[in-house]
């Protein structure tokens, strides 16, 4: 039997429309990482980017059973609640540690919502710390032997879909990039 418990992920949404692909891509990564008796149930809102056919048709073709709150009271969904709670006190630890302004706060949550798995034991302890100075390697190296081969950067925390990877904000965007150095 599976054990039963709770943990933070995240996904960010560039419009609502992009809710139902993200809930879907994190029931595969975590039924991939725990296996498929790992997740049975999807409780939600009655938000409309939850409550529609394409989410309603992929969970049912995943198994999952399915449930929604009446609408309009967060205590009906407490687990979620608190750790939304979780997660924006860690975002505004590490935000607040790196002196970064709020409006960086999606990548903040990003990083929290992982470190709250971390220290549960259910990821990997991230070596470099939230908003750190680092250098990126340059990938392709230029070809003038006097150039750079790295870039000043700073570390968004993990990019799990890169090898040793992290989110790095370099040249004005947010890239993944998995040959960084600590200044």
């Amino acid at each position: 039997k599976v054990p039963r418990v709770n943990l933070p992920y995240v996904k960010l949404l560039f419009r609502k429309a992009d809710a139902a692909r993200n809930v879907i891509d994190i029931i595969t990564e975590i039924r991939e990482r725990f296996g498929i008796e790992a997740l049975t149930r999807v409780h939600s809102d009655r938000g409309g980017e939850f409550v529609n056919n394409a989410l309603e048709d992929a969970l049912r073709a995943r198994f999952l059973w399915y449930a929604t709150t009446q609408g309009h009271d967060p205590s009906a969904n407490g687990i979620a609640e608190s750790f939304v709670g979780i997660v924006k006190r860690i975002a505004r630890s590490q935000l607040s540690g790196a002196r970064l302004a709020t409006n960086w706060w999606g990548v903040a949550v990003l990083s929290s919502a992982y470190s709250y798995r971390a220290n549960e034991g259910y990821e990997d302890v991230v070596d470099i710390p939230f908003g750190s100075r680092v250098y990126a390697v340059l990938d392709p190296a230029p070809r003038d032997s006097f150039a750079p081969k790295a870039r000043l950067a700073k570390i968004f925390g993990p990019a799990t879909h890169v090898t040793s990877g992290y989110w790095c904000f370099m040249d004005g965007r947010v890239v993944a990039k998995s040959n960084v150095r600590v200044t």
